[in-house]
């Protein structure tokens, strides 16, 4: 089929007369240079007007009611705090507006005699949320401000709770809008003592984004004096979490000389920077590492040895320690740190350091039972003793998914003893290992249940709390006993 398009007409060539040309009086050329005027300098105003405030094409409506809200407030008075609970979802700042009341609100608040921690927080966290740019900028310069000037008068070592609760606020809310003077407050607040030991500072870094300037900056100036106590430590997780994630590969704030006097001091010790001051030795540099994996590795703490261990062979090289490497193939001959220390040579590539015993499936469920058991959700320690109760291969009910073909898979039921807190003579209970679930309850029973009365219990479990998202009915034992034996003929 031809591709070649059909000839023009030939009334396409003719010559087309040239137009007349427009003749207006006077007052005409006036009229229209009037109209351009105007549309120029109405169009100008009204783009400079939507760049100040883009709340004017989104929509007022959650603006409104947030600034409302606040004006009201700073009117009439009240109860701040509930008057912006009870907006609900629509308590975001959206606007200009809203920008400018939570000042007034915050200038309000900061300047009384009995300062109303809570209040502060609400109104400055009104940002977290906003989509809107503009807002954000603008919230920088005219809300930031105010906190800013307020914590750097009140936020000392002496900072009372309320204080300490607004200026929290002030932060999680910075550090979630990237305000650019966010990192540089918090170093101030650390060096004038404020509130060293307060468990929220985990949440303003949390809030933290490493790609961003104002955290770069933070670390920048913290890797000069790196802080201790409490806040030392949650910088020191917030860091290392980072770079085990793959989300930051700057330098660790703790890789320093004074970096290294405190890890050693929180190494030296038994105490909650234990832990992570262990993961950082991965991070920190090979000097550091090995002045201080000694101190990790003999911790009373296991946990602190097998991360000690991890880092060792993580970041050094062909040649890492052999004390690091026989800790780890140790831990993975013990039933309470094999899941542990398994992973971790299989990870740091020492496969084929994994023992035997640590290879074979039936321990790796047990040594799984027995983590599931230690953590403070369960028992919190390890079972008195475990051992595996029934083993068998079926297709589980639980993991059967529309248009997939049906498959069998190891399921390990466990019996393990426990003392109950004040009790003399020790407990029965059971769990339950495989593919993609661990649990376990500790129900009393009158007679020791059979291997298919739980594994009907345990599937009734899985599949009520599967199913609880959607209001579904609860499974009974019964009625997960008969789909194990529908998927199951020979169970």
């Amino acid at each position: 089929m031809s591709r070649t398009p059909p000839p023009l007409p030939q009334e396409y060539f003719n010559e087309v007369p040239a137009p007349k040309p427009i003749r207006l009086p006077l007052w005409g050329w006036l009229l229209c240079g009037g109209v351009a005027l105007f549309v120029v300098l109405g169009g100008g105003f009204a783009i400079s007007t939507i760049a100040k405030d883009p709340g004017i094409i989104h929509g007022r409506d959650k603006g409104c009611l947030v600034a409302t809200t606040i004006e009201d407030w700073l009117e009439s008075g009240g109860d701040l705090g509930e008057k912006i609970a009870a907006l609900g979802d629509d308590a975001v700042a959206d606007d200009s507006r809203d920008i400018h009341a939570m000042k007034n609100a915050l200038i309000k608040l900061t300047s009384a005699k009995q300062v109303d921690g809570e209040e502060i927080s609400q109104v400055v966290e009104l940002i977290q949320g906003s989509e809107n740019t503009w807002v954000m900028v603008t919230f920088d310069d005219e809300v930031f401000p105010v906190i800013k000037r307020w914590a750097r008068r009140v936020g000392k070592s002496d900072a009372s709770e309320e204080e300490q609760a607004g200026i929290f606020g002030g932060l999680r809310a910075a550090a979630w809008n990237f305000s650019p003077g966010a990192g540089g407050l918090i170093v101030e607040l650390v060096n004038a003592g404020f509130a060293p030991d307060s468990e929220e500072w985990s949440g303003v870094f949390g809030l933290m984004e490493p790609d961003e300037s104002t955290f770069k900056k933070m670390i920048r100036r913290f890797r000069k004096s790196p802080p201790r106590n409490g806040i030392g430590r949650a910088l020191l997780s917030r860091a290392n979490r980072l770079r085990l994630d793959g989300a930051w590969n700057g330098d660790h704030p703790y890789d320093s000389l004074e970096g290294a006097k405190i890890l050693r001091s929180w190494l030296e010790a038994d105490t909650e920077g234990s832990f992570d001051a262990a993961v950082s030795l991965a991070f920190v540099s090979s000097e550091i590492r090995k002045a201080l994996l000694p101190l990790a590795l003999s911790h009373p703490d296991s946990s602190v040895q097998l991360e000690g261990a991890w880092a060792e062979l993580e970041s050094g090289g062909d040649s890492p320690d052999p004390a690091a490497l026989k800790r780890l193939i140790t831990g993975a001959e013990n039933l309470e740190e094999s899941t542990v220390a398994t992973r971790y040579l299989e990870e740091t590539g020492y496969e084929e350091s994994v023992p035997d015993i640590a290879n074979d499936p039936g321990w790796r469920a047990k040594a799984q039972m027995v983590e599931w058991l230690m953590h403070p959700a369960e028992l919190g320690k390890a079972p008195l003793s475990i051992t595996e109760y029934d083993y068998q291969e079926l297709i589980w009910p639980p993991n059967l998914e529309d248009g997939v073909p049906a498959a069998s898979e190891p399921i390990y039921l466990f019996a393990f003893t426990y003392l109950d807190e004040g009790e003399e003579t020790p407990s029965e209970s059971f769990g339950i290992v495989h593919s993609t679930f661990t649990w376990s309850n500790f129900d009393k029973y009158d007679a020791r249940p059979t291997a298919k009365e739980l594994y009907g219990k345990l599937c009734a479990l899985e599949l009520t709390w599967e199913e609880e998202e959607e209001d579904a009915p609860e499974v009974t034992p019964s009625e997960a006993l008969e789909m194990i034996k529908k998927a199951n003929p020979d169970f």
